[in-house]
């Protein structure tokens, strides 16, 4: 019996440099599901809202890369 082909469409829909170099760490806020933040090699950990394309708040000052980046849930707090 032949197997069915399956064929699959997919769109970029956006883009988005996070960080100078590799992204180590990602979490979606869960209370609005529109907060991002991400940690990386390059020792920052960005911010981000979904509806926009560009970071809205890099913190600096890590001595290491970011390996774990977690946010509490009223998103009010990064760690």
């Amino acid at each position: 019996m032949a197997t069915p082909v399956v064929t699959k469409t997919a769109w970029k829909l956006q883009e988005i440099v996070a960080h100078a170099s590799n992204v180590s760490s990602l979490v979606l806020g869960k209370a609005s599901g529109r907060l991002l933040a991400t940690g990386g090699d390059d020792c920052r950990v960005n911010l981000w809202s979904i509806n926009k394309p560009n970071c809205i708040m890099s913190l600096t000052g890590h001595t290491s890369p970011v390996e774990s980046v977690r946010l509490n849930t009223p998103e009010e707090l990064i760690v």
